[in-house]
C-alpha cells in the first residue's frame, strides 16, 4: 500500500512537470496587507491554468499530424494544417497546464510595496497600495484585523510552445510567433489571523485583466490549394489583438511569523476575440479559466529577529 502511494505521488509530480507551460501570471496570493515599510518577503508557487474554451480539445493528435510535415520542403493547405493553426493559437492565448514562480516584495512606503516575480519565463512587476487596515509589523503590532488594498501588475513574455502533444512541431511548421503583455488590477480584502497576520490571513477579491497580443505566421513553404486554381504561396500574417477578463479570487495564508503556506484559487471569464488564420478566415475563442495555486512565503526579517534574540539569550 505504501509503495502504491509513492508511485501515485511520483506520477502526479511527473504529470505536473510534463505539463509545465507558459501560464499567464494571474494567481493572486497577496492579502490586503502590504509588506511593512523597509521590510521584504520572498516566496515561490506552483500554478495551474485550466481552461474551458473549446480549443482545449484540439490538442489531441497534434503530433501525429505535425510529424509527417516537419521536414517537407512544401506543404499544401488543407483542413489538418488549419487544425494545427487553430491549436497553436488556442494554446498561446490561454495555455493549458502548470507553471512555477519565484518572487520578492519590498515595502517601499508605509502603505505601498513593490514586487518582482519570474513566472514560467514571464517577467512580472507590480505595486500594491493599502487603503485600509493596520500597517505595523509582527514585532510591533498595531490594532486592526481587516485590511484592503489595490494593485497594478504588468508582465510580458515571448511565447514558445511546449513539446508535449506536438505543439512545438506545429509552431515550427507554421513559423508561429507571439508576444504577450498583460496588466492585472486586483482589489483585495482580507481578515488577519492574529495581530498583523502573525498566523496568516483569509483573503478574497475581484480582479480585472487586459491582454495585448502581437502574433504572426511567417510562411515560406505553405501553398494555398483550397482557394486558388494553381497553388500560390500563402502570405505571412502579422496581427495584433487584445482582450479583457474579469475574475474573482480567494486565498488562505497559514503559518507562523517566519513561514506561511498559501493555497489559492482564481476564476476568470474572457472573450478572447477573433484571430486571423492562414486560410484567410478567422477563429474566435472564449471561456472560463480556473487558476488554482499553492505557494510558500518566508519572512526573512522575522527570521533574523528571532536569531538575534536567541543570540542575546545565549550571552
Amino acid at each position: 500500500m505504501y509503495k502504491l502511494k509513492i508511485k501515485i505521488l511520483l506520477l502526479l509530480i511527473f504529470c505536473i512537470f510534463y505539463l509545465l507551460s507558459c501560464t499567464p501570471p494571474r494567481s493572486i496570493q497577496n492579502s490586503g496587507k502590504v509588506t511593512p515599510h523597509k521590510q521584504f518577503k520572498a516566496g515561490a508557487d506552483v500554478t495551474a491554468n485550466l481552461t474551458s474554451h473549446f480549443a482545449r480539445s484540439l490538442y489531441k493528435n497534434v503530433e501525429s499530424i505535425a510529424q509527417p510535415l516537419i521536414n517537407k520542403d512544401s506543404i499544401n493547405l488543407d483542413e489538418q494544417l488549419i487544425y494545427l493553426n487553430k491549436t497553436a493559437l488556442a494554446y498561446a492565448i490561454d495555455p493549458f497546464g502548470a507553471g512555477y514562480g519565484f518572487y520578492a516584495r519590498y515595502g517601499i512606503l508605509p502603505d505601498f510595496d513593490i514586487g518582482y516575480k519570474l513566472a514560467s519565463g514571464s517577467h512580472v512587476f507590480d505595486g500594491v497600495y493599502q487603503f485600509m487596515g493596520s500597517k505595523g509589523t509582527i514585532s510591533a503590532p498595531e490594532e486592526g484585523m481587516l485590511h484592503g488594498s489595490i494593485g497594478f501588475q504588468y508582465s510580458f513574455k515571448n511565447y514558445s510552445l511546449p513539446d508535449w502533444s506536438g505543439l512545438k512541431l506545429a509552431q515550427k511548421i507554421l513559423d508561429f510567433n507571439m508576444k504577450r503583455k498583460d496588466i492585472l488590477i486586483p482589489l483585495t480584502v482580507s481578515v488577519a489571523i492574529g495581530p498583523e497576520e502573525t498566523y496568516g490571513s483569509v483573503s478574497l477579491g475581484i480582479a480585472y485583466s487586459h491582454t495585448f497580443l502581437n502574433y504572426g505566421f511567417g510562411n515560406s513553404r505553405i501553398y494555398d490549394t483550397l482557394n486558388s486554381m494553381s497553388p500560390e504561396i500563402i502570405a505571412a500574417i502579422h496581427s495584433k489583438q487584445n482582450f479583457s477578463a474579469w475574475g474573482t479570487f480567494f486565498n488562505i495564508k497559514l503559518g507562523y511569523k517566519f513561514i506561511y503556506f498559501i493555497p489559492a484559487c482564481a476564476l476568470y471569464y474572457q472573450n478572447f476575440g477573433n484571430y486571423n488564420l492562414i486560410d484567410g478566415n478567422t477563429a474566435g475563442f472564449k471561456g472560463i479559466s480556473f487558476v488554482p495555486s499553492f505557494g510558500l512565503q518566508i519572512n526573512p526579517v522575522e527570521i533574523s529577529n528571532a536569531l538575534k534574540k536567541k543570540e542575546k539569550a545565549l550571552y
